[in-house]
């Protein structure tokens, strides 16, 4: 972007911005676990509004730009860290956290508990039969086909059957 004269605070801030961006490049590079990491680090810049440091239009621009990482994926890389902390990114993983936020977005607030991870979900069980599991126990995809039942019965629809339904 274009050089011009800055404060003292505009090229520490501009300088933060490199240092950050060189980081979210080599996490985008490792995949996995790393999406607590990089959310610190986005949410870093978002909220500090780095990007202006580098005169980015704004923060989606600086993330497409400078590193080429999707709206979509960066949101959820902040969601999972103002949501969880490192021990829980670590041992959960990125993707089974994202599909938790996912059933969490999903679910009206006073149907979870203070630890999500305590929360129970309708899962069906290999013979077709619904059963309960916390998220803890619940697989990714078993997180995933919760989260469309209960969007799914959200609408009026039937494929949780009456009598599991609240």
């Amino acid at each position: 972007m274009g050089s011009t004269s800055l404060t003292a605070a505009g090229r520490v801030d501009r300088d933060r911005l490199d240092a950050l961006t060189a980081e979210l490049l080599g996490f985008k590079r490792q995949g996995g676990r790393v999406l607590y990491e990089m959310g610190l680090r986005l949410k870093e810049v978002r909220d500090r509004e780095l990007w202006r440091s580098r005169r980015y239009a704004n923060f989606e621009a600086y993330l497409d730009q400078a590193v080429g990482c999707s709206r979509s994926t960066s949101y959820d890389a902040i969601a999972v860290a103002e949501q969880f902390n490192a021990l829980i990114a670590q041992r959960y993983g990125g993707e089974k956290l994202k599909a938790i936020l996912r059933y969490v977005h999903a679910t009206p607030a006073e149907e979870l508990p203070g630890d999500v991870l305590a929360a129970e979900i309708r899962v069906r069980g290999d013979e077709g039969r619904f059963a309960r599991l916390t998220l803890h126990q619940a697989s990714e995809e078993q997180i995933r086909e919760a989260t469309a039942l209960l969007r799914d019965s959200r609408r009026g629809g039937d494929r949780i059957p009456r009598d599991l339904r609240d």
